[in-house]
């Protein structure tokens, strides 16, 4: 998942690397740019992961040329 430049969404499954839990899944990668790439100064990229199985959604961040972040769980809660 490292690999992924700019905006868009993708599945995911067990051959992927960098994954949170190396299980299936969603991501959806947002950025301030449209063609934003990794390691780039100026580039801001956020990658939000929807689990298959756990339904759980975890989130991580690049900023400029700075290495991925750790992966953070979302909690949900029901209003």
């Amino acid at each position: 998942m490292n690999d992924i430049n700019g905006v868009g969404f993708s599945g995911y499954g067990l051959s992927v690397m960098n994954t949170p839990t190396g299980r299936y899944g969603t991501v959806l990668q947002l950025s301030n740019k449209a063609e934003a790439i990794q390691g780039e100064a100026g580039s801001w990229l956020h990658q939000f992961c929807f689990e298959t199985e756990s339904n759980r959604i975890l989130y991580r961040k690049r900023i400029n040329d700075d290495d991925w972040g750790n992966w953070f769980e979302l909690v949900l809660k029901s209003i």
